[in-house]
């Protein structure tokens, strides 16, 4: 029986099975090792021991933060206090995109979540990618960039009237409760609950046109960085590219670039992976 794992800063999601009949799935609260806190970070080793009903064999981790030695293990070392005698393979969010989104064929790989990030896919692993500047420095286009724009226009008063008064109308958090919360702890996930706030302003002229600002920042800035052997196909994983679809297409033909698929939560796409590409 195998196990495999989309774990981000938000959510992670398992489907446990071997094959035959449905599969287990389960979800909940992730965890970034690099970003996350000391309460997040028990929170998530309580849901491993309380959430998962079955022991796999092997288990395919693939997790934001995964991109140093240091992390891994310490990702290992938690998960091994539930599944002591599973074999754990720990690969980087960015690899489970690539997998989910092209198998066994090569293009770029993308993410648009709370974090973005992309890189070469050459049919089995990522071959380059360009250093990510996290949440904090980097990240254009994703939840948490978006976020944290959307925050600075709402804290200091000067997002348009009609989409002011939608917001106080919701009762959204005070401008000082918001900017309190922030600085006492700074995460992506804090900036991507700010995105979520103006999902029904996603069709206002003033939203879509700082969403594709925001996409064409990260073709620029992220996506160019790669060195990707002249290739123009590219797939992503994530909510932010599920949601906004059509402004990442326009953002994308604009930068030169051919959007093959969009897969939202790509754990399902990794199992049948691993079925059948099963190492």
């Amino acid at each position: 029986m195998i196990a495999v794992v989309d774990n981000g800063a938000s959510k992670c999601e398992w489907i446990i099975g071997n094959g035959a009949g449905e599969p287990i799935n389960t979800v909940h609260p992730g965890y970034n090792p690099n970003s996350g806190s000391f309460h997040q970070e028990k929170e998530f080793i309580q849901n491993i021991k309380n959430k998962i009903p079955v022991s796999p064999d092997k288990i395919f981790f693939y997790s934001a933060g995964m991109g140093n030695h240091s992390a891994k293990e310490k990702m290992r070392s938690i998960l091994k206090t539930r599944f002591l005698n599973a074999e754990i393979i720990i690969e980087t969010d960015l690899t489970g995109t690539g997998r989910a989104v092209f198998g066994d064929r090569q293009g770029l790989a993308a993410i648009l979540g709370t974090g973005a990030n992309a890189g070469f896919y050459n049919g089995e692993n990522i071959s380059h990618q360009p250093l990510s500047l996290g949440f904090l420095l980097g990240d254009e286009g994703s939840g948490a960039y978006f976020g944290k724009i959307l925050l600075q226009h709402y804290l200091r008063g000067d997002l348009q009237e009609d989409i002011m008064k939608l917001l106080e109308h919701k009762k959204i958090s005070p401008r000082q409760e918001l900017l309190n919360a922030f600085y006492s702890h700074p995460s992506p996930k804090v900036f991507t609950d700010i995105l979520r706030a103006f999902e029904p302003f996603k069709d206002h002229r003033f939203v879509k046109n700082l969403i594709q600002d925001g996409f064409e920042l990260f073709f620029d800035r992220i996506v160019n960085r790669v060195k990707q052997q002249k290739e123009n196909t590219i797939g992503f994983t994530g909510s932010v590219a599920h949601y906004f679809k059509k402004e990442l297409e326009r953002a994308a033909s604009a930068k030169g670039y051919h959007v093959y698929k969009i897969v939202q939560h790509p754990a399902k796409a990794l199992y049948s992976y691993h079925l059948q590409f099963q190492e």
